[in-house]
């Protein structure tokens, strides 16, 4: 049976929540079992806080894991406060992930299912951290990596994460385009049993730049980046205006954005709540739900765990199909 670890995310969010109104649906998934892990003495804690009636065993070993469902705490007790980001609760939330990336390094585990942090939080404890993504590409050593969002409606991925919006242009290249085009046919094809991706590619200014009019980057980067990859026997096309492209959504397998919002706002919008971030270009298979902390609502109950479900039947659905194509 394989093994998923799931983390908490922010102590003092809905991660806790949602993950916990998940732990009967995720005990119905069969050839997997998972292992959560949290801050000694927390889950217990957070059930009671928010009156849910949930108990989950806790071992001492991830080696020694035996139920469907058990708890690792990989750090000590903590102070919190729900819906309060704090120092105390980025720092957790960040070592936490750390073990996590660790465990799956060490192939611990099979996939890591991230619940979300705080930005805001984990820099107060001094760490500079953009993110999850960033994360993920640093602590593996991964030469490059592609966030990639997934639903039922849309594939998109995207060439930049997250920075300013002033920051774009200067970080869109030629070469960060094709080793995004090629992770996400890679992607394709390995997770996805697309064996013959078609791409779609967005432009970055209105209009596509109206020929250079509005902006160049569609003719010196984007158009250069498409040509050299089709060279290299890609299926890739475009680049087509942001919001046409939408569109023509259905004659492509996926689609490349320019920047983060470009590819959030069709997807929340054609599939709010079944939205799974997915990375690809990691070692491992790392999934995680499409909405942030929820500071406003944690300890009242109202958190819906239908994402964070999602992305972990799909990192389900990517392990079994990584294992299928090993046994070929």
């Amino acid at each position: 049976m394989m093994t998923i670890g799931i983390t908490i995310g922010d102590p003092a969010g809905i991660g806790p929540e949602i993950i916990l109104k998940s732990i009967n649906r995720l005990k119905k998934i069969k050839g997997f079992r998972f292992i959560i892990f949290s801050p000694a003495g927390f889950l217990h804690e957070y059930c009671k806080k928010i009156a849910l009636d949930v108990s989950l065993p806790i071992t001492s070993s991830i080696e020694t894991i035996k139920r469907k469902v058990e708890v690792l705490e990989t750090i000590e007790k903590i102070p919190y406060r729900l819906g309060k980001p704090s120092k105390k609760t980025g720092d957790a939330a960040y070592r936490i992930i750390k073990n996590g990336i660790q465990y799956a390094l060490e192939n611990k585990i099979s996939a890591l299912v991230t619940a979300p942090v705080s930005k805001f939080a984990i820099n107060l404890t001094g760490i500079k951290f953009t993110g999850h993504t960033e994360m993920l590409k640093r602590t593996t050593g991964s030469k490059d990596i592609l966030m990639l969002f997934v639903s039922p409606a849309l594939k998109a991925g995207v060439v930049t994460t997250h920075i300013g919006i002033r920051n774009l242009s200067r970080n869109i290249t030629i070469e960060k385009i094709v080793s995004k085009l090629r992770i996400l046919t890679d992607g394709l094809k390995q997770y996805f049993s697309i064996c013959h991706p078609v791409i779609g590619v967005s432009s970055l200014n209105p209009h596509a730049g109206e020929g250079g009019y509005i902006g160049h980057e569609e003719i010196n980067i984007i158009e250069p980046a498409i040509r050299k990859v089709r060279k290299k026997g890609l299926r890739v096309d475009g680049p087509f205006p942001a919001d046409t492209i939408l569109l023509k959504r259905k004659e492509f397998d996926a689609l490349l954005f320019m920047y983060h919002d470009q590819a959030m706002i069709p997807a929340k919008l054609l599939s709010w709540g079944k939205n799974v971030n997915v990375t690809l270009g990691l070692p491992f298979v790392r999934t995680s739900p499409d909405h942030g902390t929820g500071f406003d609502i944690a300890g009242m109950g109202k958190a819906s765990p239908e994402s964070f479900i999602a992305a972990v039947k799909l990192a389900c659905r990517m392990v079994e199909q990584t294992n299928s194509l090993t046994k070929e």
